[in-house]
């Protein structure tokens, strides 16, 4: 191809500049060919830049942000480590890319999802710590360094016949800490040895720092998930047992409902002669509630007939539809009746024909969530006004926030995603220092 741009160049007389990948020297260039001497002489002259650097570096921001992607529209641990190891697996031209969970004290690793080509054997289960880790891999791992192995079978930090039956040669490992202890690692392998770019080390090292604290908040929402799964059922569960103590003691469930601080009441269907609920009886109010609604003897009256107003807060449907399909629902509605104004969050979990109400007051959350979003107003009014912009960065997870302002100074699409070196590609030769020095107190919170 090249051969045909240079006898164009001679043919026309027109200079031409392209750029071309050498798979031979895997090297990238930018090329300008221009003709010299006389136009009889058909003499064409190239000259060549080396832009692999630069163009490795294109190619590795667009990969990171297309991780980056991926994380947003991802929430599961499992299926991120799936999806993201199966990328890096075929843009780095590896074998293997493993997350490995760390238990020191069992001298144990498990690998709970991985990714392995179709010449190497899964390496998803759990592998003695000491059998393929010597000690100062292990030292280096807790200190939170990056271990680089070109070729497991000469370098003495690896088991030689350990590596070559899992068929690994050369990797790069990138430990992760949670509360100053080692609990996990990528690991990026290869079926051959391997020189291993600089470039490579620090992309492997770019997604590791990304991908880590994203599966941590993945794994912590997944448990709190469960937790409340786990909550909701146990309350379930002490609903129907209270609710067989109900027939036998109205009074000794009155008694425990009073012990709590939220509302609380049971409510049972009241339907006409075709079956459809109109009402609903109060049948137990805890102290709480009747506190909080200043009406001593609401057991034995009409819900509805009480509070006229739930049919249009929505309340109504809510529990009807709790009461026929059995679906405990919760909703969050603003209280604007009898000079009251005021917030609350409310759950309904079926019970027989009727429900369990519970009721909590909610005005403090949802009124710093107005000041929150006032404020927020008057930032970015104060912004546009004074051309200010303001940013915030995570020390923990690494997270770079720009304020619109902030985009507008720097005239970037909005929503771009940025980081602390961002500085670096604005700063002039003047300020370059300075500007090193200042990402670096944003990275490290100097």
């Amino acid at each position: 191809k090249w051969f045909e741009i240079y006898g164009r160049v001679a043919q026309t007389g027109e200079p031409l500049r392209f750029e071309e990948n050498s798979d031979a020297l895997k090297r990238s260039f930018t090329l300008y060919a221009f003709p010299t001497g006389s136009p009889a002489q058909n003499q064409v002259a190239v000259l060549f830049k080396d832009t692999t650097d630069r163009t490795r570096r294109d190619g590795h921001i667009a990969f990171l942000a297309e991780l980056s992607e991926d994380f947003s529209q991802l929430s599961d641990a499992d299926e991120i480590m799936q999806t993201v190891s199966k990328k890096i697996g075929g843009y780095l031209d590896i074998t293997t890319c493993n997350f490995t969970d760390v238990d020191e004290p069992k001298d144990l690793v498990t690998v709970h999802i991985g990714w392995n080509g179709p010449t190497v054997p899964s390496t998803v289960g759990s592998f003695r710590l000491s059998q393929y880790l010597t000690d100062e891999f292990k030292r280096g791992s807790r200190a939170g360094e990056t271990v680089v192995i070109s070729n497991t079978q000469t370098d003495p930090r690896t088991d030689a016949a350990g590596y070559a039956a899992l068929n690994m040669h050369s990797f790069v490992t990138v430990p992760f800490h949670s509360q100053g202890k080692w609990t996990h690692y990528i690991a990026i392998c290869d079926s051959k040895a391997r020189d291993w770019r600089d470039d490579e080390v620090e992309l492997i090292e770019e997604i590791a720092n990304r991908i880590f604290p994203r599966l941590e908040r993945a794994r912590a929402d997944e448990a709190l998930s469960r937790v409340k799964e786990n909550h909701l059922q146990e309350l379930e569960r002490e609903v129907r047992y209270r609710t067989a103590d109900l027939n036998q003691s109205r009074d000794k469930l009155q008694s425990v409902l009073d012990t709590t601080l939220i509302q609380m009441f049971i409510l049972e269907a009241v339907r006409d002669e075709n079956h459809d609920i109109i009402d609903f009886r109060i049948l137990v109010a805890n102290k709480e509630f009747k506190k909080e609604s200043g009406i001593n003897d609401l057991v034995g009256k009409l819900y509805v007939e009480e509070y006229p107003w739930i049919r249009q807060a929505g309340l109504f449907d809510v529990i009807v539809n709790v009461i026929e399909r059995g679906e405990t629902q919760q909703l969050d509605y603003l209280y604007s009746h009898e000079g009251v104004n005021k917030w609350y969050s409310c759950m309904f979990v079926k019970l027989g024909d009727g429900v369990v109400a519970s009721n909590i007051d909610i005005t403090s959350r949802k009124q710093a969530e107005e000041d929150r979003f006032k404020n927020y107003l008057l930032m970015q009014q104060t912004e546009n006004l004074a051309l200010l912009g303001s940013w915030d960065y995570d020390l923990s997870s690494g997270n770079l926030s720009w304020s619109d302002g902030m985009y507008r100074l720097f005239k970037l699409e909005k929503g771009r995603e940025v980081t602390p070196d961002i500085y670096l590609q604005y700063a002039t030769p003047d300020y370059e220092e300075t500007a090193k020095r200042m990402v670096d107190n944003i990275k490290y919170g100097h």
